[in-house]
């Protein structure tokens, strides 16, 4: 096995074993066992929970991002692509309820927090100007209002998947979430639509 996929074998072991639990809880030999890699590799390959924090953090973005451009890809009109790529972001975060909980200790590592956080903004604005991509391609057709700022709109989407995240961590309930995810979808395109 190459140190890639032992290294993407290790960061799924930790996001399924973080339930509810801060990645300096969760042992090597136990990331080791679940990862089916062995402990010295564990050691090497992250020899830290910063590390390993950044680690997930990578992770997340890559397999989020390309959930989120498989949905873009599909030959659909722009605001069913937007449903897809909220509905796929919202079933990634239910997916891998641990994620959120893990990022926000991430974020509070003394000195890492700040070059995460500059990661996380990159993230963010890279994905937003897609979401502004689309809401201006439908602007174009005019299937939203054309008072609506895509700029604008985007953000208010990345808020409202946010806050659904934070949800997630709250309730803790993925069909919940799912529930939610809907009308809150409903309630944006209401506000969008032409």
């Amino acid at each position: 096995m190459g140190k890639d996929e032992s290294r993407w074998k290790i960061i799924e072991a930790a996001i399924q074993l973080a339930n509810g639990m801060r990645l300096d809880q969760i042992g090597v030999e136990a990331l080791a066992l679940h990862g089916g890699v062995s402990e010295e590799e564990v050691r090497q390959i992250f020899p830290d929970c910063r590390a390993l924090s950044l680690g997930i953090f990578q992770w997340a973005a890559h397999n989020l991002m390309a959930q989120v451009e498989y949905a873009a890809l599909r030959n659909k009109p722009p605001l069913e692509v937007l449903e897809d790529v909220f509905h796929s972001h919202v079933v990634f975060l239910v997916s891998h309820a641990a994620l959120p909980p893990l990022l926000l200790e991430a974020l509070a590592i003394p000195g890492d927090g700040a070059a995460l956080r500059q990661r996380i903004a990159k993230l963010l604005e890279d994905y937003e100007a897609n979401l502004a991509l689309l809401l201006h391609l439908a602007l174009k057709e005019a299937t939203v209002r054309p008072d609506l700022d895509p700029a604008l709109a985007a953000k208010l989407l990345t808020y409202l998947t946010q806050g659904l995240a934070l949800r997630g961590i709250a309730w803790g309930a993925a069909d919940v979430l799912l529930q939610e995810e809907r009308k809150i979808w409903q309630q944006y395109l209401n506000g969008i639509r032409a």
